[in-house]
């Protein structure tokens, strides 16, 4: 069971909340963040959440045609269904066509 949670408090600050059942069937935080979204080009979203490391990882498991990430994404430690603490700072620019993302992360 996943339970998905999103709002917003002003155009700029917002919110994320979602939870997952572990393999034992346990309910976890699987994404908890705050998001300051300034403009296209700038925002930073702080909390858990996938730690921007590569397309792939983005994208999440269930959008890639083997159920393990590609490479060594894989490899990174992670919290929670690769989810980790911390704060990313990402953004859209040259007309939207590139978007790039910085992460700071706390690794368990």
């Amino acid at each position: 069971m996943r339970v998905f949670v999103s709002g917003s408090l002003t155009d700029t600050i917002k919110a994320t909340f979602n939870t997952e059942r572990d393999s034992d069937g346990n309910l976890k935080l699987l994404d908890g963040y705050a998001r300051f979204e300034f403009s296209d080009e700038f925002n930073i979203w702080v909390g858990r959440m996938l730690p921007p490391s590569d397309r792939a990882n983005l994208d999440g498991p269930y959008y890639i045609n083997a159920w393990s990430y590609p490479g060594v994404v894989s490899q990174y430690p992670a919290k929670f269904a690769g989810r980790d603490d911390g704060a990313t700072l990402w953004g859209k620019v040259a007309d939207k066509r590139l978007t790039y993302a910085f992460g700071a992360f706390k690794a368990p």
